[in-house]
């Protein structure tokens, strides 16, 4: 049990684990600001948004010491951490295009290739036609906010 324990004290020492809550912060806040200036804020979204993003910290808070614990080995959680920003840095210069700040060419590239194989994966899992290409526009659009 102490073991478990001192698993618990040492992810909050991470700097990984704080890198994450930074970047989950600054993406909900970022999408905040989003929405006011392009005026599509609505409280469903924030309210999802923010459930998402609380959700996403105390499963990784909660479930990745366990994991280091049982497996003895902190790689495993460290790598989860480190998908989960890469994730969010996506998420945050996406927002960053919306609101029209410039994004360098070989990180826009990066997100257009991103987008695209999302794009890719999405369609090919849905089968109803119309839902396809609504899907498909949806992405398009998000291709476009990229570039």
């Amino acid at each position: 049990m102490e073991n478990i324990v001192q698993y618990y004290k040492s992810a909050f020492d991470s700097e990984w684990f704080w890198l994450l809550v930074a970047l989950i912060v600054a993406d909900l806040l970022l999408g905040n600001v989003m929405a006011w200036t392009q005026k599509i804020y609505t409280s469903k979204k924030g309210i999802s948004g923010f459930i998402k993003h609380f959700g996403i910290l105390i499963s990784v808070t909660l479930v990745l010491p366990l994991i280091q614990a049982i497996s003895k080995n902190e790689v495993i959680a460290i790598s989860v951490i480190m998908y989960l920003c890469y994730l969010y840095l996506i998420s945050i210069l996406e927002t960053l295009g919306k609101m029209g700040y410039p994004i360098p060419s070989f990180l826009k590239d990066r997100l257009t290739q991103v987008v695209e194989s999302k794009l890719n994966i999405e369609i090919t899992d849905v089968s109803d036609s119309e839902i396809k290409a609504d899907v498909k526009t949806e992405l398009n659009t998000r291709k476009d906010d990229i570039k």
